[in-house]
């Protein structure tokens, strides 16, 4: 799955991954841009998780599309909780201290 079945991506975020050796790989997070709902008067918005996990697009909906857009975030920091238990909490964000994902 690539970032561009997103739509237009407002915002990024990547982490590193050690693996067992040392040797990082890259994890990184898209969020889409908040677009009105197809089949309802919502907003859903879109997000990807890159390089760990099953890699499928996701989407948030919300009444409008700031709430569609936390409504993203909270998933997407669940679901990178999630992953980072099962690797043994060993992603890393930049950002961060260490164990936080800086999200939600």
């Amino acid at each position: 799955m690539t970032p561009d079945a997103l739509g237009e991506v407002i915002a990024i975020r990547d982490f590193s991954f050690p693996d067992e050796n040392g040797r990082a790989t890259s994890t990184s997070i898209f969020i889409g841009q908040p677009l009105p709902s197809p089949d309802s008067s919502d907003y859903q918005c879109k997000f990807l998780i890159e390089g760990i996990g099953d890699e499928q697009i996701q989407s948030a909906r919300g009444f409008d599309s700031l709430q569609a857009l936390q409504s993203a975030l909270i998933l997407a920091g669940a679901g990178l909780n999630h992953l980072n238990e099962r690797a043994g909490r060993r992603l890393r964000w930049a950002g961060g201290v260490r164990g936080d994902l800086g999200f939600p």
